[in-house]
């Protein structure tokens, strides 16, 4: 458990009393060297849907593509008989589209980790309560 123990619960508007009785014949086996931390419903879905995006999904495919139209562009380019190709516009014009995808996402990502750091930084700065007999 945390060390943190608040000594006036009453002042946070939690009734320690009637949470301690409503608990009293649960059995929870607790390990000492494990902080355990409680989630509201809101918490709980916010950091659900943090977790269903799929942004990461298409981060990782617009690489993929791109990827793979550079190195198909610069094959096509390496060609004896290179001359500006339908095939070398398409390319790069598929990697530049990925490239931007894969960019825009990307910050997309960078932000919803940041959120789902600040709920995890939230919940972990709850006050401690210490249960009683």
């Amino acid at each position: 458990m945390s060390s943190n123990t608040q000594t006036n619960p009453a002042a946070s508007g939690v009734d320690i009393q009637s949470l301690n009785e409503a608990v009293h014949n649960i059995q929870i086996h607790l390990n000492n060297t494990t902080t355990y931390y409680t989630l509201t419903d809101s918490e709980l879905i916010e950091l659900e849907n943090l977790g269903n995006s799929i942004i990461k999904d298409i981060l990782f495919c617009s690489i993929g593509v791109f990827i793979s139209t550079i190195i198909s562009g610069t094959v096509a380019i390496l060609k004896p008989d290179a001359i500006l190709s339908t095939e070398i516009l398409i390319n790069y014009l598929f990697s530049s589209g990925s490239f931007t995808i894969g960019v825009l996402t990307a910050i997309i990502w960078i932000k919803e980790k940041k959120r789902r750091d600040d709920i995890i930084k939230k919940i972990k700065e709850k006050p401690a309560y210490k249960l009683q007999k």
